[in-house]
Formats: C-alpha cells, sequence, structure tokens
C-alpha cells in the first residue's frame, strides 16, 4: 500500500511538473462575475490541457492591457473597450465574448414611477469617462453631456441613496442588490432600450501570445468556456466555491443575484457561450466613431480571433513555398536557355564583324537621309543590323558603335523573337509581303519599350536588305495596359463580391449593367432584371421613397454642389423572385456616361435582413415582458398617453384596470420560482381570452398587470370585463401535477372622471385596487 501511495505521488510530482504555468489577471476583485474560470480552474479543465493557471484580482495600480501586452500575464478579461486599445495601436486579441450584453445601466430614485431617461437634464450623474455606451445612449436621446453635471465616480451606491447624486453609473448584477436590501426604490435606464447592445465581459490576449505560443491560446479558451458552462448548470456549487476559497466577505444571498442577473447577460440557452460577430464589434466601434471617441471608420483586422486563421496561414506558407520553388526552377531553365542564345549570337557578332567595312558607304549615304527625320529608320541585312539614324540611336540608348553590325535580337525581348521570326520567313517568301507589328524592345538601362515597327524588303547597295520605321508608343501600351488592368480588377470584384453592384439609366429607370451576385440575393438572373423597370424590383413604398430622395440629391448633382464621388445611403425593401422580399442596404452615386452623356446611377445592394431581425427583435424585447411576451411598462405607458390623445380628438372615453394577484408569493414560496412564472404565463393568456380584440393587457411587475378598455360609454363595460377577469382567475392553475388556486384585485379608473393624465389614472386606479384587496380581495372597486 505505501508503494502505491509513492508511486501515485511520483506521478503526480510528474505531471505538475509538465503543467505551463500562465496567469489569468480579472479586471475587478473575485466575485460571481468570473465563476466560469474558477471553474476551469477547480474542476481540473485547464489541467487537462497541461496549464498551471494562477488568477489575479485587479489591484488599484493594475493596469491590465500593458501587463498583456508586456507579456506580464497572458490572459485578462476586459469590457468592450478593447476595442480602442485596439486601434490605439495596442495588439491585443479578444478570444471570446462571455457576456452577449452589457450589464452598464443608470440608476435613479423612483420617485412617482413614471421617470424617463430626459430626467437626467440638469440632473447630477455620476459616471465613469470610460462608459461609452451609457454616453452613447444619452446622445441616441438627444442629451449631450452638456446637458448634465457630471460628478466623479465614487463606486458606492449609497451616494444615490444619501441624494449626493441623482442618476448612478451601475452593473445591472451588482448595485441594484445592495438598494434593493436597503430598502431603496429605484428605475433602471439601459443602453439597450434605444439599441445600443454592448458585448459584456470578455476573455483576451496578446498578438505576441497568439502568435508564439497558438495552441496555448486555444487550449486555455476551451478550457475556460468549458467551465463557464458547468459554472452555468452548477450555479449553488459556485457560489460555495467563491465563498469558501476566493471571497469569504459575500453573501449566499448577494452572490444567488448576481448568478441571476448575469444569466441574463450570458444568454446560454440561446447563444453558445464565447460567441461574438465581428458585424457586432464594428457596430461598437461604429458607437464609438458616433461619440466622438474615434474620428474614422476603423480597421479591426486581427482583433478578433480565429482559429481557423491559423491553419490558413500555415497552409498559405507551403503553397507559397512551392510555387517559389517552382518559379526558381523556371527562371534557372530562362537563364540556361538565355547562356544558350547568347553563345549563338557571340559566334554571330564574328562573322558580322567581317562585312563591317563593306557597309560603311552605304551607311554613310543613309545617314544623311534618315537623320533628318524624327522617325526611328533601320536597315536589316538578313537579322544583322547595318543601319540606323539619330533617332532610333536616341529610341534605345545605344550610340551607333554599339548597334550596327548586330543582331537585332540583341535588343527584341526574348517573348516577341518568334513573332519577328515568323515575319521575316514571310517577307522572304512573299516579296508583297510587309511586317506591321507592336513588340517590345530593350533599353539600353534595361527598361522595355513597346514599338510599332513597319517595314518591307528592299534593295541597298544592289543586296536584299528589309528597310523600316520604329515609333515609340510605350505611353499608349502602359495606358492601354492599366486600363485593361483595371477593367479585369473592376469585372473580377463585381462578379465575386457578395454584394450586388449596379448601374441603372435615370431616365428610362432601367437597368443598364448588374454583377451576378444578384441571384442569391434575389432569385432573379442578371438577364431577368435586365429586362425589368425599377419599380419591379422594389416594393411600391420602397421605390417612392428611393424616388423621392434620388431627385432631391439629383438637382445637387446637376447643379454642382457637390462632386460624383459623393454617395447616398439608403435602405430599401426589395422583392424576390419567390414571392417574398428582402431588406437591402444601397448605397449609390450618380455619373455621366461617357457615350451617351445621360446621367446614371451607380451603387452597390447589400443584404441587412438579419440586421433589420435583430434590430427588430431588440426592439420588441425593449417594449415587451420577456415572461408573458405582454406589452412591458415602458410600451403601456406610451399606449395609455396615445389613447388619451385619442379619446381627447374624438370625445370617447376609455377605462384602465389595475390588477395585482391574490395569495401570489405563497406560490413562489411553496412551488418555486419557475412554477411562479408558469402561473403568470398562463394568467395571461387567460386575461386576454377576457378582452375584446382592441383591448389591451400588460405586465408591469412581478404579479401586477394592467388592462386598457378603449371606446366605452359606460364604467359598466370596464366592471363587467373586469368580473370576468376574476371568474377567469378563480379556475386552478393545473402546473407540473399541482392545483394552484389565485384571485385578483382590480382597481378601476374611467378617463377623464378620474384623471386627465396617465399619472393620475394610474393613481387613482391603484388606490381602487388597494380598496379591494382590503375589502377581501377577490374583488373589483371602481375609483371615487
Amino acid at each position: 500500500m505505501g508503494l502505491l501511495c509513492t508511486i501515485l505521488c511520483m506521478t503526480t510530482l510528474t505531471h505538475a511538473e509538465n503543467l505551463e504555468p500562465i496567469k489569468l489577471q480579472l479586471k475587478w476583485t473575485h466575485a460571481y462575475q468570473f465563476a466560469g474560470y474558477y471553474a476551469a480552474k477547480e474542476m481540473g479543465f485547464y489541467k487537462e490541457v497541461g496549464l498551471d493557471v494562477t488568477i489575479l484580482e485587479s489591484l488599484a495600480s493594475s493596469n491590465i492591457v500593458r501587463d498583456v501586452v508586456s507579456g506580464k500575464v497572458q490572459y485578462a478579461t476586459g469590457s468592450s473597450s478593447l476595442v480602442l486599445d485596439r486601434i490605439a495601436g495596442k495588439p491585443v486579441v479578444v478570444l471570446a465574448a462571455i457576456h452577449q450584453h452589457s450589464p452598464y445601466v443608470f440608476l435613479t430614485a423612483d420617485k412617482n414611477g413614471d421617470g424617463s431617461i430626459h430626467d437626467i437634464v440638469n440632473k447630477r450623474v455620476m459616471i465613469e469617462p470610460h462608459a461609452a455606451e451609457l454616453l452613447a445612449y444619452l446622445l441616441r436621446e438627444g442629451i449631450s453631456t452638456q446637458d448634465i453635471n457630471i460628478l466623479p465616480y465614487s463606486a458606492n451606491p449609497d451616494d444615490l441613496i444619501e441624494n449626493k447624486t441623482d442618476f448612478y453609473e451601475a452593473y445591472s448584477t451588482n448595485e441594484p442588490y445592495t438598494l434593493q436590501q436597503k430598502g431603496f426604490t429605484y428605475q433602471v435606464f439601459s443602453p439597450r432600450s434605444v439599441g445600443i447592445d454592448f458585448y459584456g465581459d470578455n476573455l483576451f490576449t496578446s498578438e505576441d501570445e497568439l502568435k508564439y505560443h497558438p495552441k496555448r491560446v486555444a487550449a486555455f479558451r476551451e478550457a475556460s468556456l468549458r467551465g463557464w458552462r458547468y459554472a452555468e448548470e452548477h450555479p449553488n456549487e459556485m457560489i460555495n466555491l467563491i465563498i469558501n476559497k476566493y471571497n469569504h466577505h459575500q453573501t449566499i444571498e448577494r452572490l444567488q443575484f448576481e448568478a441571476k442577473a448575469q444569466d441574463k447577460l450570458i444568454q446560454s440557452k440561446m447563444v453558445e457561450i464565447g460567441y461574438m460577430h465581428p458585424d457586432r464589434w464594428n457596430h461598437i466601434a461604429k458607437v464609438y466613431q458616433e461619440i466622438g471617441i474615434l474620428k474614422e471608420t476603423p480597421n479591426l483586422n486581427g482583433f478578433i480571433y480565429d482559429i481557423s486563421r491559423t491553419l490558413e496561414n500555415r497552409s498559405k506558407f507551403y503553397k507559397m513555398l512551392i510555387i517559389t520553388m517552382l518559379i526558381i526552377g523556371i527562371l534557372t531553365a530562362i537563364v540556361i536557355y538565355i547562356l544558350s542564345i547568347n553563345k549563338r549570337l557571340r559566334h554571330s557578332f564574328l562573322t558580322l564583324e567581317k562585312t563591317k567595312t563593306s557597309l560603311a558607304e552605304s551607311e554613310e549615304n543613309f545617314k544623311q537621309l534618315a537623320n533628318n527625320t524624327s522617325a526611328s529608320i533601320f536597315i536589316l541585312k538578313d537579322t544583322t543590323l547595318i543601319s540606323i539614324n539619330v533617332a532610333g540611336q536616341s529610341l534605345t540608348g545605344y550610340a551607333s558603335t554599339e548597334l550596327l553590325n548586330k543582331n537585332i535580337f540583341n535588343l527584341v525581348h526574348l517573348a516577341d523573337h518568334q513573332l519577328i521570326v515568323n515575319k521575316m520567313n514571310e517577307l522572304h517568301q512573299n516579296s508583297t509581303a510587309k511586317i506591321n507589328e507592336e513588340i517590345r524592345l530593350i533599353h539600353k538601362n534595361g527598361n522595355i519599350i513597346w514599338v510599332e515597327i513597319t517595314a518591307n524588303k528592299s534593295t541597298y547597295q544592289q543586296e536584299p536588305v528589309i528597310i523600316g520605321t520604329v515609333y515609340d508608343i510605350t505611353r499608349r501600351k502602359i495606358a492601354e495596359t492599366n486600363l485593361r488592368n483595371s477593367q479585369n480588377l473592376h469585372q473580377t470584384l463585381t462578379e465575386t463580391m457578395k454584394d450586388v453592384v449596379w448601374i441603372v439609366d435615370l431616365e428610362s429607370e432601367q437597368y443598364t449593367y448588374i454583377s451576378p451576385s444578384v441571384i442569391s440575393l434575389s432569385g432573379f438572373t442578371t438577364e431577368e432584371i435586365i429586362t425589368q423597370p425599377l419599380i419591379m424590383t422594389m416594393t411600391t413604398e420602397s421605390y417612392k421613397s428611393l424616388l423621392q430622395e434620388i431627385e432631391r440629391n439629383l438637382k445637387g448633382f446637376l447643379n454642382h454642389e457637390f462632386s460624383s464621388e459623393k454617395h447616398f445611403t439608403y435602405e430599401i425593401e426589395q422583392n424576390c423572385k419567390n414571392g417574398q422580399t428582402v431588406w437591402v442596404e444601397i448605397i449609390l452615386h450618380f455619373q455621366r456616361n461617357i457615350e451617351t452623356n445621360k446621367v446614371e446611377v451607380v451603387g452597390s445592394t447589400r443584404d441587412i435582413s438579419e440586421r433589420k431581425k435583430s434590430d427588430n427583435y431588440i426592439r420588441h424585447l425593449a417594449m415587451h415582458d420577456s415572461l408573458t411576451g405582454l406589452p412591458n411598462r415602458i410600451l403601456f405607458t406610451s399606449t395609455v398617453e396615445k389613447e388619451i390623445s385619442r379619446s381627447t380628438r374624438t370625445g370617447l372615453t376609455f377605462a384602465l384596470l389595475f390588477i395585482d394577484l391574490d395569495h401570489f408569493k405563497p406560490v413562489n414560496d411553496q412551488f418555486g420560482h419557475a412554477v411562479g412564472d408558469m402561473v403568470l404565463i398562463e394568467t395571461a393568456g387567460r386575461m386576454k381570452h377576457c378582452l375584446r380584440q382592441y383591448d389591451t393587457v400588460g405586465r408591469i411587475g412581478g404579479d401586477e398587470f394592467v388592462v386598457i378598455i378603449p371606446n366605452i360609454d359606460h364604467a359598466s363595460v370596464a366592471i363587467n370585463v373586469a368580473k370576468k377577469i376574476l371568474l377567469e382567475l378563480q379556475s386552478p392553475f393545473y402546473i407540473k401535477s399541482e392545483s394552484i388556486n389565485i384571485s385578483a384585485s382590480i382597481g378601476i379608473s374611467i378617463y377623464p372622471n378620474h384623471g386627465a393624465t396617465f399619472t393620475e389614472l394610474s393613481k387613482n386606479a391603484d388606490h381602487a385596487m388597494y380598496q379591494a384587496k382590503n375589502g377581501g380581495r377577490n374583488n373589483a372597486v371602481l375609483a371615487n
């Protein structure tokens, strides 16, 4: 037995020695906010991948990004402001987003129950400078920092209780618990209500860590996410672990509050833990740009971790190595070939030197004539250059002594040798043949010269020769090449990119070009789209709106108020071949057709249907109760105010019912909150069953519901509806084999008898509801 223990101890020590020590820096002190990392360490997930992880608390003097970039620690947690560090040149790489939603909110005292974020104007506000999403929230609501009195952030929510500030920046997972324990009634305002939704806690590292230890990065990330999945499934175990090992000052109740609040931010039942999307990070960067922290649209390449990128780069390296080897082989063959040709040419030069004397006289006569023209004139005997004028010497950069009696192929680019050989053979075989070609010559300095050569057979000094002229066309060829490359690049881009590129003739409202990617967007082929007028490709409403904007901006283009480089962006609903529609974003500008001088619209189209769905979903979440799907306090308040405006115009009246469930707390205590939630859901359904089609029911609190009954001519209509609701709720609720009985107390106020504003109507209905409770519950009372 002793031997076995010794072997086990030696095995454990050996394994421990093989563990790679690394450090994880938290952005705060130990809290449930970091439960997943504790789970990964204590459950042995880090050890399983060969890592010995030390988890460090943040100190007041800590500079977490600097410590990660310098290598003092390898990994850390941070907020979405990491994107600012990346843009500032700090080589940080975000590995995973733990919180799908940021916990940042504003807290303020709840004095009358109907507060608005606009109450912050001219008020004292405690907010940290880096809380960008809260500043962006205010800007979206039309509130600038000049409209509020910013106080230094104290990190103490007691300042809100003691009236040292009017609004207080807070974490939705933390400070609300402190206020609740002290009996302080508060209101919460979240940036998510206006579509500003940042990631919360993010795991990040440095570019050096990813570059030199890619396997360690992948292992640490996967073990950490595994820890988070474990923590989400075992919250009570994590609470005991934190109290016993990491922060014994915490209470079970506080940690339970944090665990429940954090679960709503992580959204593990809807999104895989650690998931993040580049578009979401780009949205965060644009919000920073919106509030002035960033001046230009940032480039986030390399900021978001992608494990496939490392494998892809390695594959590219091997491909490039193979290509390089092939190129070296080809170049070696070319060099050998050139050396062989040069050897033959040198032999030819020796032969040609013998004819130099006999050609001297004819050369002098030719020079007198040829040197007076700007064209390059040459005479060839076979392939030997026996005469060339001054212009030809200037064209090639050589002196006449360097050219005469030399083989013409010394000047001709290797790629054009065969062409010249073929053309010379034609001249020898056909006395009427001519050479008229574009070829490349090699200048003395090594540059390539494009020339147009014209030549034919003739007789010089009683011997057959080839006489011709050469014109420099290098500039034209460069321009043609650049144009061709530009056209090829444009064609490649437009035909391979996901976005659809198009041109519309404004006069006929007809597409003159559209890229093939249109088929993946709408199902129509390019041929089908080209035959359709603009109005057929989108909904009527989108067509009218787009045409109005185009006509308005077209005036500026025609009046030269802006150049053709100015772009305009619109969102429209485009028709698809299957009869459905898709939301797209189009970016367009105006230009004149070079050939017809007509004005054209050139643009690109991008599918934004997923973004639209996301925006609509976020908007729905902001206005509806997440449990029952009923309108929440914000939407219900807006609905009542609209009903007041409508009633004021029409002279009709409406009723407001405040409903509070009786004996609901014992349901939660006896059966648990899950059962309680199911009772609330069924209660909402029963209430809707009692209402008319144009009545509205909403949930404004835990077990508090409200109902609007419009277009009534007497209070008895509202009372009858209330009685239906009471009767419906008296029936038992059968939840998980349990029979549960509840009832309700209902207070009724009538507009305008019991108030001309939502606040007055709510107050009177609430008072009547408490009269119903005091009168024995399960009753409805009309306000006095």
